[in-house]
């Protein structure tokens, strides 16, 4: 069940009363709200713009990086640019919070992930409920997570792959010991990992800053390589060097798509890029320090929406 709805804040957005006619009537409003889920109340921010329409709209789940929090993915990770993208798309963002501020990723080692819930369960229930209370196309749910919450949205790819149209993991690499099961479906697939991420290894190992207890994860080039394998896709790739609009970010980004006609897997590499969400917003020399180079020739977000509407034939 859903516990205490409030209403965080307007958006300021006003739509074209001239497109309202025949379509529901939500306010563009950030919503803060909580889902009991075995013994637990876990909390989920979300966006829900005006108008809605009426015949089904897409959902996208965001979820957080380790330690982070529903407000910060929202705003600081990925710059409000899903809710931007929502007012215009017309869909639902939910920002939902994982325990303790951790995903219960693939990871099996003692350390290598924070949290023993069952994250699948609950944003599958997540869905259910979200599908009963908004016009959800339930055939257009997206996932998308950074860092812990990529992993976890590989665990959602791999776990409950029938439950997505399609999902997108950035900064986050498959485990070299997992505890979850190879996918029995296919599903389209975005990774987006950075070669000089210090906190995520390009080249595999051990992933966290120095001196953290988590087990080591795949190479990019592993972790693609099994995803292809996975989904049964040929590895012949198609590569397109993105412009570098951004001069002072000291990165650039390399986009590899393999696709058969059924599934595609879109790989995109951030030469030089760090731990990093690519956006327009520069890190601070302190970020810098931790995560290394924050690309801004892309927004994640936009990159991720252009794969969903690719991945669902539009």
């Amino acid at each position: 069940m859903i516990g205490v709805v409030s209403l965080l804040s307007s958006c300021g957005l006003l739509p074209d009363d001239s497109a309202s006619e025949g379509l529901s009537g939500y306010d563009p409003a950030i919503i803060e709200t909580s889902l009991a889920y075995q013994g637990l109340e876990r909390d989920v921010l979300l966006y829900v713009p005006f108008p809605l329409p009426e015949n089904g709209v897409p959902l996208v789940i965001m979820l957080h990086s380790e330690g982070s929090t529903p407000e910060g993915v929202m705003w600081k990770t990925t710059e409000g640019r899903w809710n931007e993208i929502a007012f215009r798309e017309k869909l639902v963002v939910a920002y939902p919070r994982g325990y303790g501020g951790y995903w219960n990723d693939c990871l099996i080692s003692p350390g290598g992930h924070y949290s023993e819930q069952d994250d699948v369960g609950f944003i599958l229930e997540l869905i259910s409920w979200l599908s009963e209370q908004y016009p959800i196309d339930t055939d257009r749910v997206f996932a998308a997570g950074h860092s812990n919450g990529g992993m976890m949205a590989l665990r959602l790819a791999q776990e409950a792959p029938r439950s997505f149209a399609g999902v997108f993991a950035n900064n986050a690499l498959l485990p070299v010991e997992s505890e979850c099961t190879v996918p029995t479906d296919k599903i389209p697939l975005m990774l987006l990992v950075g070669t000089a991420d210090p906190i995520m290894p390009y080249s595999g190992g051990q992933p966290g800053l120095e001196g953290s207890a988590s087990s080591p994860v795949m190479s990019a080039t592993a972790t693609v390589d099994t995803w292809l394998r996975y989904l049964g896709l040929p590895d012949e790739v198609r590569v397109t060097e993105l412009p570098d609009r951004v001069d002072d970010d000291h990165s650039t980004v390399s986009r590899m798509i393999y696709a058969d006609g059924e599934t595609s897997l879109w790989f995109y590499r951030v030469n030089d890029g760090g731990h990093a969400w690519p956006g327009k917003e520069p890190f601070s020399r302190l970020e810098q320090q931790t995560n290394g180079y924050k690309n801004q020739d892309i927004q994640a977000a936009d990159e991720a929406w252009k794969f969903f509407q690719q991945s669902i034939g539009k």
